[in-house]
């Protein structure tokens, strides 16, 4: 190799250097939200394929082969990307589902379990085989929790209860009461659970095995009232150990066990500029790895809580419409690679954070787009 042929190939390499650390350094100046969730541009899309016979998504979850599974009104489907696989049901046949409307999945290890309007059941994962668990007496599951290896809480139409899943026996917690819709229920982690009834809020300390019931005196529902209990919808728990509440009439409700601080945000409050919902029933909750939270927000569509900036962006059902939610909004998700699960009466949708648009162009329309339909200016 000649000297000049040794100092061109000496200047090619210094250039694709540069160019090499032009791109690295244009790349990290980049805004960071290019490359995570963009909660005020969803890019949501309905999920299509051949195999879901109804629409009305009541529960999502995920199982340890990466399956998406929808509990419907009319059975249980399994989703692996192209389509969905209807589990059987045959009404008398212990070998099926022992109920078709489906209200509550929880994943574990290598069991689904399923609960129905007429009970609970169990998928095992690697067999596809169904057990059944029927009761003394016959009552709705609405809520499924892990307590140890085994035992379950499970929330009925007819109270609390224990179910051991080893010898197949229930034990009813008796202080919580007979007839009292348990429609959901958290964990702290700290020796509480926290459930959503049709009778209000309830701490369950589990060492003493002793309840609490709170009575927050919502906007819709002031705590002079008690001819009738405050419908709790749903519970959830966040990083920073608050727990959140939806409510049938009084939107959402946040809960802070440390200083027993209760704050609402509903479209029945005063102070309307700062905290609004759309809609006043909050059937699902949800926080992402942002520490937002998201609102299955009933007829209002889906509304996402931005706990910095304290403002809701919501994304409202809007009928006949091709790109957004043409019904109301249920349930949610969200599975081990980040991708949002969004029930609704008119099927299922998603949102893909990892699908991330450079196009100039097309994050300039987003934007307007959501400027002049999605946000509430304060």
């Amino acid at each position: 190799m000649t000297p000049n042929q040794i100092k061109h190939r000496s200047l090619s390499n210094k250039s694709n250097f540069s160019q090499f650390c032009f791109v690295i350094i244009f790349l990290l100046a980049l805004p960071n939200r290019l490359f995570s969730q963009d909660i005020y541009s969803l890019n949501i899309e309905k999920v299509q394929g051949e195999g879901l016979s109804n629409d009305k998504i009541n529960c999502i979850k995920q199982d340890k082969d990466g399956f998406i599974w929808f509990g419907t009104d009319e059975g249980l489907f399994r989703y692996d990307g192209y389509g969905f696989k209807k589990i059987k049901n045959f009404p008398g046949d212990t070998t099926t589902l022992l109920g078709i409307r489906i209200t509550y999945l929880l994943s574990e290890k290598n069991s689904l379990w399923v609960g129905s309007v007429e009970g609970l059941s169990c998928i095992d994962i690697d067999s596809q085989t169904i057990k059944n668990f029927p009761s003394y007496k016959s009552f709705a599951v609405n809520a499924i929790l892990r307590k140890n290896d085994s035992v379950l809480w499970v929330g009925t139409n007819d109270g609390l209860f224990q179910f051991n899943k080893k010898n197949g026996q229930w034990n009813r917690v008796t202080a919580l009461g007979v007839n009292n819709i348990i429609r959901s229920m958290c964990d702290d982690k700290k020796d509480h659970l926290y459930i959503a009834s049709s009778r209000g809020f309830f701490c369950y300390t589990k060492s003493t095995g002793t309840f609490k019931n709170y009575n927050p005196g919502l906007p819709g529902h002031p705590e002079v009232i008690t001819t009738y209990p405050l419908g709790a919808l749903r519970s959830s728990s966040d990083h920073n150990g608050n727990i959140w509440f939806g409510t049938w009439q009084n939107g959402l409700v946040r809960f802070n066990p440390k200083n027993g601080e209760i704050k609402s945000w509903c479209a029945h409050t005063d102070d309307v500029h700062f905290h609004f919902l759309p809609f006043q029933r909050a059937f699902d909750i949800l926080e992402d790895n942002n520490g937002s939270i998201w609102i299955a927000n009933g007829a209002g569509g889906l509304s996402i809580y931005d706990p910095v900036k304290n403002r809701f962006i919501n994304y409202p059902v809007q009928i006949k419409s091709e790109n957004g939610f043409s019904d109301q909004v249920i349930s949610l998700f969200c599975d081990r690679s980040g991708t949002f699960w969004i029930g609704t009466y008119n099927g299922v949708f998603k949102y893909d954070p990892h699908s991330v648009h450079l196009s100039k162009t097309d994050i300039i329309e987003k934007k307007k787009a959501a400027l002049c339909n999605r946000w509430i200016h304060f």
